[in-house]
Parts: structure tokens; C-alpha cells; sequence
């Protein structure tokens, strides 16, 4: 058997990108504001495209507003997350996304820069074969 080591994360004391993002999620699916602000770079960026329309959001303060009023509308929205793959510090992420809201309820994929031990940028949108032929997901 043969051991992979993430020499980045060995001897840089950084995390494997894709931990960053499984742990980033934990705290949108707890609404943990104090956890999310902890793991944004300073320049944090949210790219949300859902229905044909598109909600950005630049800059840390910006986004945990934004993440702040999300979930006050949206109180039992939760991600669940099946497939992964990372490409150096881009993690792209295949899975769903449940909410009481039709809109927000349903198939997502999810693109994360990672920084650091920190998300740079949240980007999601619909799971379909034309949006995961722009995300280069061959699967």
C-alpha cells in the first residue's frame, strides 16, 4: 500500500484545502458567523448563481453581513456535500444543498479558493451539465 503525503500541509502547518472546505461548511450548517469569519481571508469573496441570477459579495465585512441575513431568511438551509476534487487550492465540490425554500433546495456544486488555512472564495450555483462543463467536472 502506498501513502500519500501532503507535503504542503506536512511541513507548512497548512490543511489539506479539501478540510478547509468541509470545515467552512460545518459552520454555514451550524450558523456559526464567528467560526465562518474566522476561516474568510480579508479579501473573501461570495459568488452565488442560482435561477438565472447572481448575488456577489466582496470583501469579509460584506460577506458575513451577507452570511448574517442569509440566515435569518433562510434558517434551516444546510449543505451536504458527496463528491470532491481538489486542484491545488481550488476545491470544486459536488452535492446538495436542503432548504424549506424550492429555490435554494436541490443539486449544487460548489467551486472554493483556499488561501492559507482560510477560503479566499465561496462560489456556488446549480449541479447541470452545462454548469459543470464550465467547472471543467467530468463526472
Amino acid at each position: 500500500m502506498q501513502m500519500h503525503l501532503n507535503y504542503r500541509c506536512v511541513f507548512f502547518g497548512m490543511k489539506d484545502p479539501k478540510e478547509v472546505v468541509i470545515e467552512f461548511n460545518e459552520f454555514i450548517n451550524k450558523r456559526d458567523i464567528d467560526g465562518l469569519a474566522q476561516m474568510m481571508t480579508e479579501d473573501h469573496i461570495i459568488d452565488i448563481e442560482n435561477a438565472g441570477e447572481r448575488e456577489y459579495h466582496s470583501g469579509k465585512k460584506k460577506s458575513i453581513k451577507a452570511w448574517k441575513i442569509f440566515f435569518q431568511q433562510f434558517p434551516d438551509y444546510l449543505n451536504h456535500f458527496n463528491n470532491f476534487l481538489v486542484r491545488d487550492d481550488i476545491v470544486l465540490v459536488i452535492g446538495q444543498s436542503t432548504c424549506s425554500v424550492s429555490i435554494l433546495d436541490g443539486p449544487a456544486l460548489w467551486k472554493v479558493k483556499v488561501k492559507g488555512n482560510k477560503v479566499q472564495e465561496w462560489y456556488v450555483c446549480e449541479d447541470t451539465p452545462g454548469n459543470r462543463k464550465k467547472q471543467d467536472i467530468n463526472y
